[in-house]
């Protein structure tokens, strides 16, 4: 089993939350108002100066579904290369 965390620009909410059941995904949690500094995306801190915001997307899945997932995004990030976009995963240890 895999964590699979996808953080993204808000402004591309649909294009994100469309490849999850693609990639075989029925249940994530999504978090809003995540804020911070990528490279190559800049800062989207949400205010003044920095403004606009991201989004995440955190899904418990299997080895499948995360292959899937990730290469989702890895389209994704080819097909709106400006927009930031990034994906992590690493291996879930346990889950009650």
């Amino acid at each position: 089993m895999k964590a699979v965390l996808v953080i993204y620009n808000e402004a591309i909410d649909l294009e994100v939350t469309e490849t999850l059941p693609r990639a075989g995904i029925e249940f994530y949690t999504k978090l809003t108002g995540v804020l911070g500094k990528g490279s190559g995306s800049g800062a989207r801190l949400g205010n003044s100066i920095w403004p606009g915001g991201n989004r995440a997307i955190l899904a418990a899945v299997g080895d499948q579904e995360a292959e899937r997932l990730i290469e989702q995004v890895r389209k994704l990030q080819r097909d709106i290369p400006a927009e930031g976009l990034r994906v992590m995963w690493w291996t879930v240890e346990g889950m009650v």
